[in-house]
């Protein structure tokens, strides 16, 4: 059997993400859904995917981390997350074209903002949120996830904020976003969205997860906490840039 059109830069992008997200507790998504898209590779099904890839991706990144996850508040993130990415899609079945983009350049405008202040200052809060806020950046999520695709950037900003060490934000995030992705692939499953071709990539690309994974834990880059928080502010800067200028060119050509 042929593997579809696109399979290799797929790779490419999975070998990637997968040893971003095992740094940094995300990314898997974001890189190869946004790559793919600015590559102008076909989407249909990339999502799903992404989210088969997930699975056995977060958890070997979570096998055998010495920073225990902190249940209370990625149980928190998970409640806000898995109904309002339900909520999303209902949302963008009845949004209109116009109004969809005019959401998604507003949500860009945070992101980019939010981003741009952390990235200038790293440092943590100096206490920890109430878990009421991590259910608020979990229902945030979940509607830019039903919305757009993306889930991430409410979630990363909220926990990479918290005075938790690097090591436990990871694992905080891996979980979340395993539970995720477990969620989205029942709710493809029982809608018959996967077919044979996404089944066909996703078993060449386990092996490609695997190996990145296994090298980002092997040979980490030698950073700082500091550093890594620089670097998770500088990938939401790109996905709020991003996101914004992309909403802003679909309305001008609207327009």
């Amino acid at each position: 059997m042929t593997l579809p059109n696109g399979t290799l830069t797929l790779l490419l992008l999975v070998g990637l993400g997968s040893w971003f997200q095992t740094l940094t507790g995300f990314g898997l998504g974001l890189i190869v859904v946004g790559m793919a898209s600015g590559l102008g590779l076909p989407l249909a099904g990339v999502a799903t995917f992404v989210n088969l890839v997930s699975l056995p991706q977060n958890a070997l990144a979570l096998r055998g981390r010495r920073a225990p996850i902190d249940w209370r508040l990625t149980g928190a993130a998970v409640a806000g997350l898995l109904p309002a990415v339900t909520l999303g899609v209902l949302l963008l079945e009845r949004l209109d074209a116009a109004a969809t983009l005019t959401l998604q350049a507003l949500l860009g405008a945070l992101v980019l903002q939010a981003a741009l202040g952390l990235l200038r200052q790293p440092r943590p809060l100096a206490q920890r949120s109430p878990t009421r806020s991590f259910v608020l950046s979990g229902l945030a999520g979940g509607l830019m996830g039903g919305l757009f695709g993306m889930a991430g950037p409410p979630l990363i900003l909220h926990f990479y904020r918290q005075p938790l060490e690097v090591a436990r934000i990871r694992s905080a995030l891996l979980a979340v976003f395993m539970a995720m992705s477990l969620w989205r692939t029942l709710t493809s499953a029982v809608q018959g969205g996967i077919d044979s071709a996404v089944m066909l990539q996703t078993l060449a690309a386990l092996p490609v997860a695997a190996l990145a994974t296994h090298a980002a834990r092997r040979f980490p880059p030698r950073l700082s906490p500091a550093a890594l928080r620089r670097v998770a502010y500088a990938v939401l800067l790109a996905l709020g840039t991003g996101l914004l200028l992309d909403a802003l060119v679909r309305l001008a050509r609207a327009a």
